[in-house]
């Protein structure tokens, strides 16, 4: 996607003022301990620009229902619950037509894309039961992320 950047990004600032800038600059931030890899975010962003492209988008921003898909729900109340920045030392960011440079400096942020490596933890944290994890080859594993991502594009028609 030419015009997304997904990037794990760390600060110091107040979780609230962070919320508040990425808002007004139009980049999603997301908690990063519910991100299992870049592929999760970017099946997320290509997911809702397809829905905005078909007019059949849920959220009136194309940042709010990348977050909705990226968290496998249909409400968006329960999307930002899932998924909202709660700690601002593990942030994942989707760039949406800026400079990830210029984003850093602007957040006073710091790029660290280990925060989206996926783990069997985060996997649970994003609500995979143990069991549906132990069911598909380990090197499938993560995949089970993205069939939620995808799963989300038949609930939210």
């Amino acid at each position: 996607m030419d015009d997304i950047c997904i990037i794990g990004a760390a600060g110091n600032a107040d979780a609230e003022v962070l919320k508040n800038k990425l808002q007004k600059m139009g980049i999603l931030g997301v908690d990063a301990q519910m991100i299992c890899g870049k592929d999760h975010l970017i099946a997320a962003a290509e997911y809702a620009k397809k829905t905005f492209a078909a007019g059949k988008n849920i959220c009136s921003t194309i940042q709010m229902e990348t977050m909705l898909y990226a968290s496998g729900e249909r409400q968006i109340s329960k999307a930002a619950d899932k998924m909202g920045v709660k700690d601002t030392q593990q942030v994942a960011l989707v760039i949406f037509n800026d400079s990830t440079e210029t984003v850093l400096k602007e957040l006073a942020m710091q790029q660290n894309d280990d925060l989206l490596l996926p783990s069997e933890e985060k996997m649970r944290n994003y609500g995979i039961s143990d069991e549906e994890i132990s069911s598909v080859p380990i090197e499938k594993r993560y995949d089970l992320v993205l069939e939620h991502v995808a799963f989300a594009t038949l609930r939210n028609k």
